[in-house]
């Protein structure tokens, strides 16, 4: 498979694709910047603040445009399908994890995306909503006490930091380790920028192509 200088490449991620990560990526980091600020120091400047609600309104605005790509676009459709949750998905899971620790069998033929992929992406889905929602709740400021009672607010406020925390240390870490460290891709898995992975890389991990298209360009 390898070639003079270059080797054969895998398409990963469209181009919309990329943009939509980045874009996450982008409001994510922002929004647990500020807003950690804004919780550790409740005199936070006023531009980090302001800094907080556009970046929330960034987040909301790409998942919207993710919704309509899965709605409009073939590619992001089969993708979607593809994450779904399957009760094979816990055997694969448990049979990686043993052969990553004692090195015994073959790793399980995973697919497209690999049973921590999907928990991620369906992670970062609901932690998102649930911080939007809570967000906007939040927002509406003393307005919020017309339709709930003050600890009925302190307690989206709690979920609501307590939320971004998570999203940080469990989502954001785990899937650098995940994508970027696991699986031979270290010290980058250059998908996320150019689209295209490694095949050896990626068929060791995934030991079926899905709906990902080969290519014989260099990485």
């Amino acid at each position: 498979m390898k070639k003079t200088g270059s080797e054969e490449t895998v398409e990963r991620m469209s181009s919309w694709q990329r943009v939509e990560h980045g874009l996450l990526m982008l409001w994510v980091l922002l929004l647990v910047a500020t807003g950690l600020a804004r919780h550790y120091n409740l005199a936070a400047p006023d531009g980090i603040i302001a800094t907080h609600k556009l970046a929330a309104i960034g987040l909301i605005a790409t998942g919207l445009i993710h919704l309509a790509g899965i709605i409009l676009s073939k590619r992001h459709k089969e993708d979607f399908r593809g994450l779904a949750f399957h009760c094979s998905d816990c055997r694969c899971a448990w049979r990686g994890i043993a052969n990553e620790i004692t090195g015994r069998g073959e790793p399980p033929a995973y697919g497209r995306f690999t049973p921590m992929q999907k928990l991620q992406y369906w992670g970062i889905v609901a932690g998102c909503s649930l911080m939007a929602i809570s967000g906007a709740v939040l927002w509406s400021g003393p307005n919020t006490l017309a339709f709930l009672p003050l600890w009925g607010r302190n307690l989206v406020l709690t979920i609501h930091s307590n939320q971004a925390q998570l999203i940080f240390v469990l989502l954001i870490l785990w899937h650098l380790y995940d994508v970027h460290v696991a699986g031979g891709n270290f010290p980058m898995n250059p998908a996320w920028l150019t689209g295209k992975m490694k095949s050896s890389i990626y068929n060791t991990q995934h030991r079926g192509n899905g709906n990902d298209r080969e290519e014989g360009k260099a990485v």
